[in-house]
C-alpha cells in the first residue's frame, strides 16, 4: 500500500513540472490561414519607451504596429515572425510616439505558412 501512494505521490508531482515557452512551442500558426492574410515584419525593441514594435509595410509605406499581445519568446530584436492582426482599442504607451497602429496579434510565427 505504501508503495501506490509513494507511486501516486511521483506520478502527481512529476505532472505539475514547471515549463518555459520558446518560440517554437508558442507557434500558433494554423494551416487554415491563408497567405493574404498573413502579415510579416520585423520585431524591434531599441526604440526607447517602446516596449516591442513591429515594422512592416503597407501599400508600400513603412508601418509601426504595437502588439499588445506579443508572447515574450517573440520579443527579440531583428526577429522576423509572420502573424495575422486585428485593431485593438488598446491604448499605446505614453513614451512611444513612433506607433502607427495598436493591434492584436494571432497565429504568430517564425515560419510563413504555406
Amino acid at each position: 500500500m505504501k508503495i501506490l501512494t509513494l507511486i501516486f505521490t511521483v506520478c502527481v508531482l512529476a505532472s505539475c513540472a514547471t515549463t518555459t515557452k520558446t518560440a517554437a512551442d508558442v507557434n500558433t500558426t494554423s494551416e487554415s490561414i491563408a497567405n493574404d492574410d498573413v502579415t510579416s515584419g520585423i520585431v524591434r525593441t531599441e526604440y526607447k519607451g517602446c516596449p516591442a514594435l513591429i515594422e512592416t509595410t503597407e501599400d508600400g509605406q513603412l508601418v509601426k504596429l504595437y502588439p499588445v499581445n506579443l508572447d515574450e519568446a517573440f520579443k527579440v530584436n531583428g526577429m522576423k515572425i509572420f502573424f495575422t492582426y486585428t485593431p485593438s482599442k488598446a491604448q499605446q504607451p505614453e513614451s512611444c510616439t513612433l506607433i502607427n497602429k495598436v493591434v492584436s496579434v494571432e497565429n504568430v510565427s517564425k515560419n510563413q505558412v504555406k
